[in-house]
């Protein structure tokens, strides 16, 4: 492969590359070969870095299930509010026939009959 003045990497790494991929191509097909590794292995400090950015995710994953769950609480006891607030809404409209249903006539209550 030719270098390619526009891609990030350096023309000496470049070449290092391709010559551990043919390396890797003529390898490819024995099956008695041990794993090609075609890039150098992580530093100690990008290897502590993975390991921060892997901490700093599962608390960021944990304080999201969190926040979920509490939205979850949160949205559940306000349907049992919503709920209880139709309850008693309609148990104030049923109270509101009811009075209704009893007519004065002459300053006297009466009840009417019902069908």
């Amino acid at each position: 492969m030719s270098y390619n003045r526009y891609i990030h990497v350096s023309k000496e790494r470049h070449e290092i590359l391709c010559e551990r991929f043919s390396d890797f191509l003529k390898k490819v097909d024995d099956v008695n070969e041990k794993p090609f590794k075609m890039f150098d292995p992580l530093t100690k400090k990008q290897l502590e870095e993975l390991n921060l950015i892997r901490e700093v995710s599962r608390e960021l994953a944990k304080k999201k299930d969190e926040d979920l769950q509490k939205a979850a609480r949160q949205e559940a006891e306000a349907e049992a509010q919503a709920a209880a607030e139709a309850a008693s809404e309609k148990d104030a409209a049923e109270d509101a026939n009811e009075n209704a249903s009893e007519v004065k006539v002459n300053g006297i209550e009466e009840v009417p009959a019902k069908v």
